[in-house]
């Protein structure tokens, strides 16, 4: 069995968090969330109300 130095530990620490952090930033980054949110009219450019 080899050591393993302390840069593929690092390397290896980084791949499994990247693992479980993807499906969170893949969904923060899909188009789709944009879409959804304009449809519920959270992204939308309205004038300002005039008092």
């Amino acid at each position: 069995m080899k050591i393993k130095s302390p840069r593929q530990k690092i390397r290896k620490s980084i791949l499994i968090i990247t693992f479980i952090l993807f499906p969170g930033i893949f969904y923060y980054m899909s188009p789709y969330l944009v879409v959804e949110a304009a449809l519920e009219g959270v992204i939308v450019k309205n004038k300002p109300a005039l008092h």
